[in-house]
């Protein structure tokens, strides 16, 4: 096993089925990952161990990917910049294309900075019929920033969902593992605003 706080290894080829366009994209990204700056931090000794644990545990590199993607967020404080998907390369000796595509692919995994608490709005057809387009208004409105950005204070970031499997209880939204239903705007300003 190579050393885990090595530099993470230059970007594979994305094999036959990574022609075309988007794969293009996933290259250039994964250059751009191999090529980050390698003072940034890596990981602790407690994560190292947990990383270690996983590849004694898991048959193969790629069969640990997702678990050490999730240290790794959780490292690099709740997202993975280009260092940590090259770290995580690094210590699974896996490409860095395979590993940005495992990223890119997961909706738990955050390439860019997202609050303490995760805001997802339904806006599947169910709930767009029962007004989810005034609910993520009234997240707007309440936390003061767009979709997709962060509140100044660092506690919260919201984003639409195509399906939260709730189509029954409409609308309604998921803040972290919770799910709150049958919302109204005034419920979910309350909501919102009572988040710690």
């Amino acid at each position: 096993m190579s050393d885990l706080t090595a530099p993470g290894p230059a970007p594979a080829g994305l094999g036959p089925a990574g022609s075309a366009a988007g794969a293009g994209s996933v290259a250039a990204s994964a250059a751009a990952i191999a090529a980050a700056p390698r003072e940034q931090p890596g990981w602790s000794a407690a994560a190292l161990a947990q990383v270690k644990e996983l590849l004694a545990r898991y048959p193969t590199r790629e069969a640990a990917l997702i678990p050490a993607l999730h240290i790794a967020q959780r490292e690099w404080g709740g997202w993975l910049p280009d260092a940590a998907i090259a770290a995580v390369a690094s210590a699974l000796e896996l490409p860095a294309a395979k590993v940005y595509g495992v990223v890119t692919f997961y909706d738990l995994l955050h390439q860019h900075q997202v609050g303490r608490h995760r805001i997802r709005i339904c806006t599947n057809l169910p709930c767009m019929l029962r007004g989810s387009d005034e609910i993520m208004e009234t997240v707007r409105r309440e936390l003061a920033v767009g979709e997709n950005e962060v509140t100044p204070d660092g506690r919260c970031s919201f984003v639409h969902f195509e399906c939260l499997g709730s189509c029954d209880t409409a609308p309604m939204m998921m803040i972290d593992d919770e799910y709150h239903e049958n919302l109204s705007p005034e419920r979910a300003r309350r909501i919102v605003k009572g988040l710690p």
